[in-house]
């Protein structure tokens, strides 16, 4: 009976610990838990929100040169021919989104 009781703890024992481990990894990591279609919780995490302060901005660059070319998206706004530098000694040329200016040159797509 002793023996029974023994395994039954051990068996316990390593539940707990397996359910203490998800949730602290849930708390620290983040995710979703969802029962059914009806009933989720979902947390961002403690570490994510701190590893976010403590990265770096990749996503910062210069404005180099803007030109006087713009062209049209799907939906209407202007984009604008831009020069950037990218911090690393490099120059892109990307379509930013702007304004409409008085001396601008529209570019126009035709089909071939």
């Amino acid at each position: 009976m002793n023996i029974i009781k023994i395994v039954f703890d051990v068996i316990s024992f390593a539940l707990n610990t397996a359910l203490i481990i998800c949730w602290a990894s849930f708390i620290f990591y983040g995710g979703i838990w969802q029962a059914g279609n009806f009933m989720s919780i979902e947390l961002n995490g403690l570490l994510r929100n701190s590893k976010k302060a403590y990265k770096p901005n990749s996503e910062q660059f210069e404005v180099i040169e803007r030109s006087n070319v713009i062209q049209f998206d799907e939906m209407g706004y202007p984009l604008r021919l831009v020069m950037i530098n990218l911090g690393n000694g490099t120059v892109d040329h990307v379509w930013r989104d702007t304004t409409e200016r008085e001396d601008d040159v529209v570019l126009e797509w035709t089909k071939i």
